[in-house]
Parts: C-alpha cells; structure tokens; sequence
C-alpha cells in the first residue's frame, strides 16, 4: 500500500515538472490584455503592437495639451498666509503675502502694530504687503489689527502676531565708489568699504598702461554670501601685471 503511494507521488511530481518547462519554454499569452509573456528569466524584445497593447498605470498617464491644469485651493476666506524676509538692500523689509489681493488705495502701516516701535513704510504688490524701515540685529513682534482689508473689501477677522527677526547685515566688501577708476597719485589712497568683515587679505599689482590696452575695465559683481567671485580672462591684470605689495 505504501509502495503504490509512493509510485503515484512520484508519478505525479514529475508530470508536474514536465508541465512546468513546457510552460517556461513556450511561455504564454494574455487573452485579454493580447500581449505575449516571456519565459521566466529570458529577455524578450517587444514589439510595437504589444507594447501598444499593455495598458498604462494610473501615474503613467499623459494629459493632453487642452486639458485644464489644476488650480490651487482657493481659501475659503481672507486672511494672513505667510511671511518674507528681503535682506538684498540696505535697510530690510519684511513682507507679509494674504489668501486675497490688497489695495494700494490702502496705507497698510495703520493696520500694523510693532514691538520695539518703529516708523514703516508699507508698499503693495498683488496679495503682498512689504514694510520698510526695520533694522538689522532685532527682532520685532509684528500685530496685524483685525480690520486689515483686502481689494475687494474683506476684512481680517482676528489680530496675528508674526515674529520678524533679520539678524545681523549680510557681510560686504567694496571699494568706496564705483571702483573703476583708482585715485591719482595726490590722493590720500583708495578707501574700502566692510560690513560685518573682520579681516581683509589684499593683494596690489602695478599695471602698465600699454598692457591695459589688452584689459577689460569693469564694474565690480556683487557676490553672494558664501560665494566667491574672481576676475578672469580679459578683466584680470595680474596676468601682465606685477605684485607690489600682499597681506591682511
């Protein structure tokens, strides 16, 4: 009895294995979707056809040209959004952006309360409103009074208070005026200008006139903070000129 068991299982097994290389080697095709399957393990090129024939996942899709875009959420009423710090002038602004258009029929200055006190002036562009008069190294409590009205007459509902903090002024280096043209040999020298700079490393090259025949003169960049910007080509004169003096 045991023995008939046994003889069956294997029969049974290795029918099994037979249909599975069958079914490996010739692989097999999808009814519905009419695209060929290939082998486990075996790269298959694909035609034009079947490859036309595998349907798209939902993120694979492409939206035709004429299709609306999606629109951001409209909210559903006028309030504060969210706050801006522009540090690229002299003196900063802190710009405070709302869910609605503001008016430039509006001085929005009587609508903000500062702690410490100090004078602004509001400037209006779109849904942005930019105060100016703030100083660097402090940090101020901003009140927007209820009340504040967007273009269209709606009126904000409750007070918000923004904190505004500009540290401390961006770190500059420049020459005292534009740069260009150095002092004759009377003047007292040529000034420099530092903001939050500790120490300067100079380096002072004597050019002749003839070689500046073959120079660019131009206007200094402003360079990022934490960049670094170098003259080149034919803006650089130290390519014809000599080293005089170099320190800190």
């Amino acid at each position: 009895m045991f023995g008939k068991s046994l003889v069956t299982s294997v029969i049974a097994l290795a029918v099994a294995f037979a249909a599975g290389l069958f079914i490996g080697q010739v692989g097999f095709r999808d009814i519905e979707a009419n695209t060929f399957q290939p082998p486990v393990g075996e790269a298959t090129e694909l035609t034009d056809q079947q490859r036309a024939n595998i349907p798209l996942r939902e993120y694979e899709t492409v939206r035709g040209a004429d299709e609306e875009r999606a629109q951001p959420p409209v909210p559903a009423e006028f309030g504060f959004a969210r706050l801006t710090l522009d540090t690229s002038d002299d003196t900063p602004k802190a710009c405070f952006s709302f869910t609605r258009d503001l008016s430039t029929d509006t001085n929005y200055a009587d609508f903000v309360e500062l702690e410490p006190d100090a004078q602004v002036v509001a400037s209006i562009t779109g849904d942005t409103a930019c105060l100016a008069g703030l100083d660097f190294n402090k940090d101020y409590q901003v009140s927007l009074r209820p009340g504040l009205p967007s273009a269209e007459g709606e009126e904000l509902g409750r007070r918000e208070v923004v904190t505004v903090s500009f540290g401390d002024k961006p770190a500059y280096v420049g020459f005292a005026g534009n740069g260009v043209i150095l002092p004759r040999l009377e003047a007292d020298g040529l000034g420099l200008e530092t903001v939050n700079v500790d120490r300067l490393k100079i380096s002072i090259h004597r050019v002749g006139e003839r070689a500046l025949a073959y120079k660019s003169i131009m206007e200094g960049d402003t360079i990022a903070e934490d960049r670094y910007g170098y003259p080149w080509d034919q803006e650089d004169g130290q390519d014809v000129g000599v080293k005089l003096w170099e320190g800190q």
